[in-house]
């Protein structure tokens, strides 16, 4: 990933060092020269198609895909400075929405009274009146003063 990318003249030389050395053992075989030279380029096959499966095996695909992906992208915000700013005013406000809706239904929904894990435990003591409410409710005409 972080390598110093092979040279094409190298990578081609490398090819055609493999091919030869192919080819010399097939000449050793029998075969004639150009023959055997053919049977070489053959069994190896494209040159493109042995650079591609170089590339994918020395390196992580994904991640140099992403960073392409990341370029490209960038590039196109750069172009469209209009339509940059339009995507990050969206991206804004759908995150600043969505924080807001989390945080009330969280405060108001799933935990009403802070620092009570069970509130379906809690009880209500009062002095004329048992209630089943977590929350006392304050009625006059049920408990006279006094």
């Amino acid at each position: 990933m972080f390598r110093r990318r092979r040279s094409a003249d190298d990578f081609a030389e490398e090819i055609k060092s493999h091919i030869e050395l192919q080819a010399d053992a097939l000449e050793s075989e029998g075969l004639s020269q150009e023959e055997a030279y053919r049977r070489a380029r053959v069994e190896f096959g494209s040159a493109q198609a042995a650079q591609e499966r170089f590339y994918l095996s020395s390196r992580i695909v994904w991640f140099d895909n992403l960073l392409h992906d990341i370029k490209f992208a960038i590039r196109q915000l750069i172009k469209t400075p209009s339509f940059t700013f339009v995507a990050i005013v969206t991206l804004a406000l759908g995150i600043a929405a969505n924080s807001t809706i989390f945080s009330w239904i969280n405060s108001t929904l799933l935990d009403p009274i802070p620092g009570i894990a069970h509130t379906s435990d809690m009880i209500t003591i009062m002095r004329c009146e048992r209630s089943e409410h977590p929350t006392p409710r304050p009625r006059s005409d049920v408990c006279p003063e006094g």
